[in-house]
């Protein structure tokens, strides 16, 4: 890791990041036996679908960049990755199909050009038709079947590798759904597609999910019924994949 950050980790020093950065990869909101993910004073609200905590490009972005670096976020949502790149001195770069933010450029990312390299670029695709985005016939979320989407997916990957510096990471987040009685896992999935434009896997990170739009406690009982009478294990949480460019 030696001069993509800014962390000094020597003997003096390494042990001021204990508290502020993790190693651990299983993140827990709500026990103290595990990463307990902090509150740094962002607005993590629940009023987007899909959400994206800040403590995610936090960590990634603290542990592999350094100030100033430039950041693409090419599924940009409601800008997290932005606001944590502010706090932290760095660029960033975002775009989505359907921009709500002015700092947010609308584009596809299958052809998004940047206008530079980049030294991280972070992923949070939909995860496929669970829930609709927009009525954007380009928005995977809209793919007409699995396979589409994985297509689609492959697309983005080969443009966004175009301008992604070597030895520098793609952080893919992308968990489980059920389908067709299965659980499939696409964040798996589009991690072996990453990895096929010659990316090294460093770390699988599991994260609990927290509220959402549309999310409520009083959902608990009823998941749980259905995954007792189905058959099913309720996900553990979101999975997050630290790549490094070969």
């Amino acid at each position: 890791m030696k001069d993509i950050n800014d962390l000094k980790m020597d003997k003096d020093h390494w042990r001021s990041y204990l508290g502020d950065l993790t190693t651990d990869a299983l993140w827990i909101s709500s026990k103290q036996d595990k990463f307990d993910i902090p509150d740094r004073g962002f607005d993590n609200s629940s009023e987007f679908h899909g959400i994206f905590i800040h403590e995610i490009p936090y960590q990634m972005i603290k542990r592999y960049t350094k100030t100033n670096d430039v950041v693409w976020d090419c599924f940009g949502g409601s800008g997290t990755t932005w606001e944590v790149c502010q706090f932290l001195n760095r660029e960033c770069i975002i775009n989505d199909l359907h921009s709500n933010k002015d700092y947010i450029q609308q584009g596809d990312s299958r052809n998004f050009d940047p206008g530079r390299p980049v030294q991280m670029v972070i992923m949070h695709p939909p995860y496929w038709n669970i829930i609709e985005y927009s009525d954007v016939g380009a928005d995977l979320s809209k793919s007409n079947s699995l396979h589409d989407f994985y297509l689609g997916f492959t697309e983005i990957v080969k443009n966004v590798n175009k301008y992604l510096e070597k030895n520098r990471f793609l952080i893919l987040v992308c968990g489980h759904i059920y389908y067709g009685g299965e659980d499939i896992a696409i964040g798996y999935d589009c991690m072996q597609i990453v990895k096929r434009f010659g990316y090294k896997c460093k770390g699988i990170i599991v994260k609990d999910f927290g509220e959402t739009k549309g999310g409520h406690k009083n959902r608990a009982n009823l998941e749980y019924y259905r995954a007792l009478k189905n058959g099913y294990w309720k996900f553990a949480g979101d999975n997050i994949f630290v790549l490094e460019k070969q």
